[in-house]
C-alpha cells in the first residue's frame, strides 16, 4: 500500500509520467492479470525465476535476467528517464543491473529489514552496496537506516532521509463511539490494538503474553488482533489455550480505507 501511495503521489505531478512494474515470482498465483491500469498508472505484472529459501544470493541476478527484456521492450515504446526501485533486495538488485546495462539512472529506496537483515550476509552485503553506491539516490525512511547505508560504504552524500507520510484527508480524529459501532467493538470496554501481519518478528505472541499476565482476570479490557498472515492459526492456538477468545480477538484482514475506523 506505501508502494501504491507514493507511486500515485508521484502520478499526481503533470509533468512526470509513470508505467510501473510490479513483478511477481514465477509460482504466485495465476488469477493476477499481466497488464492492469490502477487509477490512470499503467501496470505490468512480469514474471521472474526464483528458487523459494534456496539460492537467495542468486535472487538479484535471476531478477535481472527476468525482466531485462521486459525493461527493454517498455524503453523502446516508452524513452523513460530513470527508473525507481523500492527495496533493495533482491528488487533494486537487479535493477540496478538493468539500470547499468540500459545506461538509465535509478533511484532506490530502502525500507528497514532489506537493508538490516541483508548486510549481515557478506555476498548480498557487496551486492546491495555496489548497487547503491551506482544509484543517483539512496531514500532511506529513518536517520538511523541512513546511518546503516553510510556504513556499508555508500556516500553519505547519495542517501537522503524522507520520513513515510501520512494521508490526513484518511488519517484523522473521528468519533470514537461511531467508530466503535461500526466495527462491532464493544463501548464499555478499554481497548488494545494490533494492526499488521501476523507474522515472525513482530512480537505478536510476546503481546499475548503480556496481555495475559496482565488482564486475564478483568473483564474492563479488550485486545484485538487486525490482519492476517501464517502465524494465525498458531496464534489463535495460544489464545484457546491461555482461555482468552472471550477477551482476545481476531479482526480479518480490513481494506485500507477502514484502518481509521478500528484505529
Amino acid at each position: 500500500i506505501f508502494n501504491f501511495q507514493q507511486i500515485k503521489r508521484l502520478a499526481d505531478y503533470s509533468d512526470v509520467e509513470l508505467k510501473v512494474l510490479a513483478p511477481l515470482p514465477w509460482y504466485y498465483r495465476n488469477d493476477i492479470k499481466e497488464k492492469e491500469n490502477i487509477g490512470v498508472i499503467p501496470v505490468m505484472h512480469p514474471r521472474y525465476f526464483m528458487l523459494p529459501k534456496l539460492g537467495r544470493s542468486l535472487y538479484g541476478y535471476f531478477f535481472y535476467r527476468s525482466l531485462l527484456n521486459t525493461v527493454k521492450q517498455i524503453y523502446n515504446d516508452f524513452n523513460f528517464d530513470i527508473i525507481f526501485s523500492t527495496w533493495v533486495y533482491p528488487d533494486a538488485y537487479g535493477s540496478y543491473l538493468i539500470a547499468k546495462e540500459i545506461g538509465k539512472p535509478i533511484v532506490i529506496k530502502a525500507h528497514g529489514s532489506d537493508i538490516n537483515t541483508y548486510i549481515n550476509y557478506s555476498l548480498r552485503k557487496k551486492m546491495i552496496a555496489s548497487a547503491l553506491t551506482y544509484s543517483k539516490k539512496v531514500v532511506a525512511v529513518s536517520k538511523g537506516l541512513k546511518e546503516k547505508i553510510i556504513s556499508i560504504g555508500v556516500p553519505a552524500e547519495k542517501v537522503v532521509v524522507l520520513y513515510n507520510g501520512v494521508d490526513t484527508q484518511l488519517f484523522r480524529p473521528l468519533d470514537k463511539e461511531k467508530c466503535r459501532e461500526k466495527m462491532n467493538v464493544p463501548l464499555n470496554k478499554k481497548v488494545f490494538l494490533y494492526a499488521g501481519n501476523f507474522v515472525k518478528g513482530k512480537g505478536i505472541e510476546y503481546l499475548i503474553e503480556a496481555f495475559s499476565k496482565t488482564f486475564a482476570h478483568s473483564n474492563e479490557y479488550l485486545l484485538l488482533l487486525a490482519g492476517s498472515g501464517n502465524l494465525k492459526k498458531a496464534l489463535k492456538k495460544k489464545v484457546s489455550k491461555l482461555g482468552l477468545l472471550d477477551k482476545i480477538l481476531f479482526v480479518d484482514r480490513l481494506p485500507h480505507e477502514k484502518m481509521p475506523l478500528i484505529m
